[in-house]
């Protein structure tokens, strides 16, 4: 009887292990997620621009919802007012520092810079500067005074 308990538990295992998914659980498809907001950024910076600021609005709905709901909360069990505030304001730093750690996974803050650059690397392209890519001519070495020896 124990035997048999003992190879259902682990065919129940082997079913809820089967449905893990490996590339989520390797961190693939984070890789690929980032990869894909920095070609954003590469390509086209005011689009990654933008949907780093409605992901940073999410933020401020969240964490302003997070310290609605904790006040409310906290308030109906009769807990003071000032410790209640107090409290509410943790839950919602709380909620802040877990959705800003998952916005600089989605849209690092860096690849913005870095689109910017390209961008100015491909304006210097467009306009034409003929200096682009040329060694700086050399300058001419300061003629040396010869020094008189007295005798």
């Amino acid at each position: 009887m124990a035997v048999n308990a003992s190879v259902q538990s682990s065919h129940a295992a082997a079913g809820a292990s089967s449905q893990i998914d490996v590339n989520r659980e390797l961190g693939l498809e984070l890789e690929e997620t980032q990869y894909a907001n920095r070609l954003l950024a590469l390509t086209n910076p005011t689009a990654y621009a933008e949907a780093r600021a409605g992901e940073f609005g999410a933020i401020k709905l969240k964490t302003a919802t997070a310290y609605r709901v904790a006040l409310e909360g906290l308030m109906a069990a009769g807990m003071p007012t000032e410790a209640a505030k107090n409290l509410a304001l943790q839950a919602a730093a709380n909620e802040r520092d877990m959705s800003r750690q998952i916005l600089e996974l989605r849209f690092p803050s860096g690849a913005n810079a870095i689109g910017d650059a390209s961008l100015v690397s491909r304006a210097n392209s467009i306009t034409g500067d003929l200096n682009r890519g040329i060694a700086p001519a050399r300058r001419r070495a300061a003629p040396r005074r010869r020094t008189t020896r007295r005798r």
